[in-house]
């Protein structure tokens, strides 16, 4: 793995996290300057870690397909944009090419990271993530975890804002986690104690919370004081569901 090298497109909290991450434990990325530099990069590089909206893979793989070969693995930190849309989008017409889709995902300080499997990238995963990998058997385990995992951070920040019962709430959360998806409440305790620990919480749910997001239609149903951890999970996978439907065909 670590004589590949690895492209990064989308440089928001997530694509800065990750690029931190990164250099922590000895990865060198390669971050794009922006739209006009993404098919330069992709070009360059052996893997492509896309931290861009969902809403912006299509344009971003349209931008880099003609830059990159068959053998370029592309993993994708995006919360919708199936395997077989940006197969189709890079013009990969054999399933068999598919081990080099990989997608991904992890809450904002990667502490636990998610993934399907990838030939050139479940190495690079498990380096990223501070605890130990966790597999996706498919992609809805990829929209589980995002919804109980990746929007946890927003989830944890607005109940400690909102709720006096925060930590009772959470608890309860946290066990439910454990039993839906078999993410330990160990490592999502170590989420929750980071946002207590940031304080400023207001501040967390504006920066995670971004408009059309999954995070967001959990705080919304939060605010209209829906609390029920089901039900916040099908109000997020509903919102994974709608962006997904609006990815070009």
């Amino acid at each position: 793995m670590y004589n590949k090298t690895i492209g990064l497109i989308g440089y928001g909290h997530l694509g800065h996290a990750i690029h931190e991450r990164a250099e922590e434990v000895g990865i060198d990325l390669q971050v794009t300057e922006g739209k006009g530099h993404n098919a330069e990069l992709a070009s360059a590089s052996d893997i492509v870690i896309l931290t861009v909206k969902p809403d912006q893979i299509a344009e971003v793989l349209d931008e880099i397909k003609g830059a990159i070969s068959d053998r370029t693995s592309i993993l994708s930190f995006a919360a919708a944009g199936s395997i077989d849309k940006m197969r189709k989008q890079l013009g990969r017409t054999k399933r068999s090419q598919d081990h080099r889709i990989t997608r991904a995902m992890t809450d904002i300080n990667l502490r636990q990271v998610l993934a399907t499997w990838g030939m050139d990238t479940v190495d690079l995963c498990q380096s990223l993530s501070r605890n130990d990998l966790v597999s996706a058997y498919n992609e809805a385990d990829i929209a589980r975890f995002t919804v109980y995992v990746g929007c946890l951070p927003g989830v944890a920040a607005w109940q400690f804002a909102n709720n006096q019962n925060a930590d009772a709430w959470l608890r309860g959360y946290l066990e439910h986690i454990e039993y839906s998806i078999g993410v330990p409440v160990g490592v999502t305790s170590e989420i929750v104690r980071e946002i207590q620990a940031k304080g400023d919480y207001e501040k967390t749910v504006q920066q995670v919370a971004t408009k059309g997001g999954v995070t967001e239609s959990l705080i919304q149903a939060l605010e209209a004081g829906h609390s029920g951890y089901t039900y916040l999970h099908d109000v997020g996978y509903e919102r994974i569901e709608e962006i997904e439907s609006r990815l070009k065909k």
